[in-house]
């Protein structure tokens, strides 16, 4: 089985060509408010992190949105919308006990006052109740976070 999916290889080239193009894209948001929503959007994703590693579904889908736009590829190459995320999340945790998330380096790029998109690099250990261990080295994830009455979400 190949450690690192295509998929995963796509996204994070797609999420650096995007990184790369910011100036292609002006922005309507001035320095100072990138500078605060990329504080806000990293502060969201650590809270979702400590969230994921607490092993509890229902605390980790709390940061996502809950609405018909949101969509979860997985690892697997399915597309799920929320409800689905969440029975495959619960399904997920149900046969985890422990799992551990490291933080290697993030960059945001912040698209409108209301969306950004953030990249995360890091390491993923969980421990499966079964006493077996999964374990991706280097993982990547992107992530759309949308400004939901007034929070930040993930919505893709």
């Amino acid at each position: 089985m190949n450690s690192r999916p295509i998929w995963l290889t796509v996204m994070a080239l797609a999420a650096i060509t995007c990184l790369g193009c910011q100036h292609v894209y002006p922005t309507t948001v001035s320095d100072p408010q990138q500078a605060a929503i990329r504080s806000e959007i990293s502060q969201v994703a650590e809270n979702f992190i400590a969230a994921l590693e607490q092993v509890d579904a229902s605390s980790a889908m709390s940061f996502l949105a809950e609405v018909p736009e949101f969509r979860h590829p997985d690892n697997e190459g399915h597309l799920f919308d929320y409800a689905g995320t969440k029975r495959a999340m619960s399904r997920f945790y149900a046969v985890a006990s422990s799992q551990r998330i490291t933080t290697k380096r993030h960059a945001i790029l912040v698209l409108d006052p209301d969306a950004a998109l953030y990249v995360w690099q890091g390491s993923v250990s969980v421990n499966l109740k079964s006493g077996a261990q999964l374990s991706a080295a280097d993982f990547n994830v992107s992530a759309l976070f949308k400004r939901i009455d007034g929070r930040w979400k993930i919505l893709f």
